[in-house]
């Protein structure tokens, strides 16, 4: 999975960008939870398995 896929999955789960981060990361939020989590913006490049499926996991996904 590409960044920019988990992205969109992020949006659909009510994720938006929240505000840049260190160096080439941002902070996206889900208003209506509170939670929030820290993603590379790097959008043509690969997520790793195990960090697709923690972030997957924290925003409320498979």
């Amino acid at each position: 999975m590409k960044w920019h896929e988990l992205k969109k999955k992020l949006k659909k789960a009510g994720f938006s960008y929240f505000r840049g981060g260190k160096g080439s990361h941002v902070i996206w939020r889900n208003e209506e939870t509170g939670e929030t989590m820290v993603i590379c913006n790097h959008d043509s490049q690969e997520v790793g398995t195990g960090l697709a499926n923690k972030l997957l996991k924290k925003a409320g996904l498979k």
